[in-house]
């Protein structure tokens, strides 16, 4: 109890900051650290629920002909990676369904979504980290597997998450918005004043106009380096979800390898540093696969649930976020066949979570008369 009450208060007083500061780099800072740092830290925090293995499997460490899994314990970068993913799927919904409501949407509304989307997991959460996943993070730490990440391996993670983080932060925001920034950003700023039609006419998923759109909207302003901070921010995350990945499969030696190409490569950074959708397809869809090796492992129905709510988000963000279902077919597949072993319930919510996410947006888009247009 005590810990919620100063998350409420922290995140209290930074929306009052927000509203009070004038505009310039302090109250940016406050709208950043409201939509997505204490959204993030609070799901990592409290956003631990768990629910009991169901269906039944035969050797989930052999199950999949995808890749030889070896059993590993928890990669330490993994609950705050889904606590991202998850912030980032909230705002965009969130800001989707304001946008639905008639009129503008005026700075004390933008400013009051934030702050509820902050409380949420505070209030709706039944724990912390520390006592969360008993089958899971606490085993690890008794039985003292031999595979947990050593110093020096913590450390080289460490340093390459750093690496990555400064080669898509340093001058962010030298330059103006380039031409598909500013068409961005234009539509944001027309559904900011209550133009409905400016997602429809988009052509592409909502996320990269949703996201500056709150930050602009709870603030009054923005600017180039702060619009792109969140972008930058699901670079890094899907980079370190990259590297989770590869190392529950192949282990930290290859992690490595994959995150240290990646921080280097030529377009991860360019997309790390523009108003586009590129590192949200990258993240969700790499979320959504880790979660699917997950419930392949466990069969838990939360990692179901995420794995449709993150490939639901990759398909918000852009339709290039298809190309990753083969893979998720592949890891769910010992879970889905033979029938008789499928559990039908956790199916059924999963299917309807990611319809209802996919539906807000898509129903009305391919509805719109614009829809039938090209060029």
């Amino acid at each position: 109890m005590q810990r919620r009450f100063w998350w409420i208060l922290v995140i209290g007083l930074t929306a009052v900051l927000l509203w009070l500061l004038p505009q310039g780099a302090m109250q940016q800072t406050a709208a950043f650290l409201l939509w997505w740092v204490l959204p993030a830290l609070a799901w990592a925090q409290f956003g631990n629920g768990d629910t009991p293995r169901r269906g039944k499997i035969k050797d989930s460490a052999n199950s999949s002909a995808f890749v030889r899994v070896r059993p590993r314990p928890i990669f330490r970068e993994e609950r705050p990676l889904t606590a991202v993913g998850l912030t980032f799927l909230l705002a965009v919904i969130a800001a989707l369904l304001f946008h639905y409501l008639p009129g503008s949407m005026p700075r004390w509304g933008v400013l009051g979504l934030g702050v509820g989307l902050a409380l949420l997991p505070v209030f709706w959460g039944n724990g912390s980290a520390d006592n969360a996943d008993q089958n899971g993070l606490a085993r690890i730490k008794k039985k003292k597997i031999r595979e947990n990440l050593p110093k020096s391996a913590s450390s080289a993670h460490l340093f390459l998450l750093i690496g990555t983080a400064l080669l898509r932060l340093v001058n962010l925001g030298y330059k103006e918005f380039q031409g598909d920034e500013g068409i961005i950003l234009m539509r944001a700023a027309a559904a900011l004043l209550g133009d409905d039609a400016e997602l429809w006419l988009h052509q592409k998923g909502p996320v990269e106009i949703l996201l500056p759109l709150l930050t602009w909207g709870s603030s009054g302003t923005i600017t180039e380096f702060w619009a792109r901070l969140p972008f930058l921010l699901a670079n890094v995350a899907a980079i370190t979800a990259v590297i989770a990945l590869a190392h529950r499969w192949f282990g930290r030696r290859v992690a490595l390898i994959a995150g240290l190409l990646l921080a280097i490569n030529g377009f991860t950074i360019a997309f790390g540093r523009i108003i586009q959708y590129q590192s949200l397809v990258m993240l969700w869809g790499t979320l959504a696969l880790l979660h699917a090796d997950s419930y392949r492992r466990d069969g838990k129905q939360r990692d179901l649930l995420l794995v449709a709510a993150f490939l639901a988000g990759g398909l918000l963000a852009h339709y290039d976020a298809v190309l990753v279902v083969p893979a998720i077919i592949w890891l769910l597949w010992p879970r889905l066949w033979p029938l008789r072993q499928l559990d039908w319930a956790a199916w059924g919510k999963g299917v309807l979570v990611g319809a209802v996410c996919l539906g807000l947006f898509y129903v009305p888009f391919l509805l719109n008369p614009n829809f039938a247009r090209t060029g």
